[in-house]
């Protein structure tokens, strides 16, 4: 199964897989779940936290574009899980097929679901 060939079509379509699940999330993440101004979202909380003796907080890779201050640590800590459970996907459709037949939406409201309805919210974020 993980020969070369498929290893890299697994890692060209857990890039490109990746790539639009962060998109879609990076532009819900401004509506859902509404913010309220000055409110910490649970990635900037978690950054703040574990990479925080490190001296990098939520804010270190904050950049303007077009007037508008995007959270760089943020969007990158929801890039980085796009792509790893982009791969997850990915790799279980590799091994069974009957995943690859429209699955993949169900996989994505799912995940999304456990998240941000349950998980998130059970631990108190």
């Amino acid at each position: 199964m993980l020969n070369k060939k498929n290893s890299i079509i697994i890692f060209y379509a857990t890039l490109v897989g990746g790539f639009i699940s962060s998109l879609i999330k990076s532009g819900t993440e401004a509506n859902m779940p509404p913010r309220i101004a000055g409110e910490m979202s649970p990635p900037a909380l978690n950054i703040d936290a574990w990479l925080g003796w490190l001296g990098i907080n939520s804010h270190s890779l904050d950049y303007v574009y077009q007037g508008t201050t995007i959270p760089g640590a943020v969007m990158l800590y929801h890039w980085l899980f796009s792509f790893i459970f982009a791969f997850v996907y990915i790799y279980l459709s590799a091994i069974t097929q009957k995943l690859r037949l429209w699955y993949g939406a169900i996989y994505g409201i799912v995940f999304t679901v456990v998240m941000h309805s349950l998980l998130i919210p059970a631990l108190g974020l």
